[in-house]
């Protein structure tokens, strides 16, 4: 039976779009799959961007727009340990960090060895 840890990262983006966040599973994951991603503003914002994170070997873990929630289960392999800060950015089409974004950002990551 395969050993599960849910990671949810909530963050508010009025600090920017470029951020550490700490996450400590238990156990060395083979994978994460990203089960969603939801960004909510006030309506304003017409940009849309992509998530960056050194977590996964291809950097890029999904897309962000205001009102937008992605479900798209989308799996990386991991297969090393995953404890510490791992840097997110929010990366606008032109490449250049988001800085402008404000709202909320939540991703939800689930962890899984087999």
């Amino acid at each position: 039976m395969p050993t599960r840890q849910n990671v949810l990262i909530v963050r508010d983006l009025n600090t920017g779009g470029e951020w550490y966040e700490n996450i400590n599973i238990e156990f060395i994951p083979d994978e994460v799959i990203v089960r969603s991603i939801g960004y909510h503003n006030d309506k304003t914002e017409t940009e849309l961007g992509y998530i960056s994170t050194n977590l996964v070997k291809d950097n890029r873990i999904g897309f962000y727009g205001d009102g937008l929630v992605s479900n798209s289960q989308q799996t990386f392999t991991l297969d090393k340990p995953v404890n510490g800060r791992y840097l997110f950015q929010l990366i606008l089409a032109d490449g250049t960090i988001d800085a402008a974004s404000a709202g909320v950002l939540m991703i939800s990551l689930e962890f899984i060895k087999y």
